[in-house]
């Protein structure tokens, strides 16, 4: 049994180890192929009141700016550390329906069943990061929407050095694992519903080095795969959700076809859902699971990703969890936060790795703190 107290962080997408610089890229995009929020409830009106509205009160855009985002790295597999984020918010859209002032055109969207939902923002971004472990991690993020947010994009470029372990027997192993990712993801919406398709592209150049193995030379290898993608998305803000529903579905497609090293499906699925049970407090839920099949780098492998438990720690052919957050605004800026979960490998077989049996479980308190409140 794992716990942990207290700073909170968010439990980023730990798929794949050199990419814990996933974890910057986060901070960096925010906002990675989801709405922030939704426009505010109007009352039906005749289109003549609606546009004497707006011509007598136009709101102002979002004007562009620069967002330093400090990073607490509290990952246990590779040790507590630092990192800085610049983000670039870019200025807010001509076609974006962000206004609370009502119009024409949102109350016709609200009526095609998108709610009001806002475009997420252009952003840009770099982030570094390092760690007590001599971990370090640099990366380059952009995310955006065009079309009236029918098409919505995120791209990525990172370079990592991760000293970590691997768990074989239940004995940890360290290793050393040098990284260069370029990622990619595009999505169309469906009409003017809250489904997204689309596809993912990821590149990922690696060189890996065991310590029990010191007198051999570093692996060299790549792994470069693509992915169908799905997304249904019904938060009221990405940052800090107060109530909705996100489902995404990865199939992925590694081949040597596309120039790496290896041939295997991975299947990555998730769910979150959010209930505002009170005006100040917020109740999270969340599943996770992810499979392989296929011959797989070792760092591919699906693990129990759950805050306070290290990545890699309990890994298999398909590994899940299940986590429960609640969330307590005592402040306009400040939370408390709580969470527990659970997590189980199901697959205990893996070619080279053994699995610890047994079900796993971290929980904790934490402190969150809103930078931007507009932004949630």
């Amino acid at each position: 049994m794992s716990t942990k107290q207290g700073v909170e962080y968010a439990p980023a997408g730990r798929q794949i180890l050199v990419f814990v610089c996933g974890l910057l890229i986060v901070c960096v995009c925010l906002a990675q192929t989801a709405a922030t929020g939704y426009a505010d409830d109007v009352e039906s009106s005749s289109a003549k009141q609606i546009e004497a509205q707006v011509e007598k009160k136009k709101p102002e855009k979002r004007r562009g700016h620069f967002l330093p985002i400090p990073i607490f790295l509290t990952e246990p597999a590779i040790g507590y550390g630092l990192g800085l984020a610049l983000t670039y918010i870019h200025p807010e859209k001509d076609d974006t329906e962000t206004q609370k002032t009502p119009s024409l055109h949102s109350l016709k969207s609200a009526a095609a069943d998108r709610s009001g939902q806002k475009p997420p923002p252009t952003m840009t971004g770099v982030a570094g990061g390092y760690t007590e472990k001599d971990t370090w991690a640099l990366a380059v993020g952009h995310s955006t929407s065009w079309r009236r947010d029918t098409i919505r994009y995120v791209g990525a470029l990172a370079r990592t050095d991760v000293n970590a372990s691997l768990y074989i027997a239940d004995r940890p192993f360290d290793f050393n694992l040098k990284g260069a990712g370029f990622y990619q993801d595009i999505k169309f919406r469906l009409g003017e519903s809250q489904f997204f398709l689309g596809g993912k592209l990821l590149l990922l150049d690696t060189e890996s080095k065991f310590d029990l193995l010191s007198g051999l030379d570093p692996v060299e290898s790549s792994n470069y795969g693509l992915a169908a993608a799905a997304m249904y998305d019904t938060r009221d803000n990405t940052f800090t959700p107060n109530q909705g529903q996100l489902f995404t579905l990865d199939v992925w497609r590694y081949d040597e076809a596309l120039g790496g090293d290896y041939d295997y499906w991975r299947g990555n699925l998730k769910l979150l859902s959010f209930w505002q049970l009170h005006p100040r407090f917020v109740l999270g839920l969340r599943f996770e699971t992810a499979t392989v099949d296929g011959s797989a780098p070792f760092y591919a492998y699906p693990w129990v990703s759950l805050r306070g438990v290290p990545a890699m720690r309990y890994q298999g052919k398909t590994a899940g969890q299940l986590e429960v957050e609640g969330r307590w605004n005592i402040l306009d800026r400040w939370a408390l936060v709580g969470f527990a979960g659970s997590g189980a490998v199901h697959s205990r077989e893996v070619e080279g790795i053994s699995i610890a049996k047994g079900d796993i479980f971290a929980g904790g308190l934490g402190v969150r703190y809103f930078l931007m409140q507009d932004l949630g």
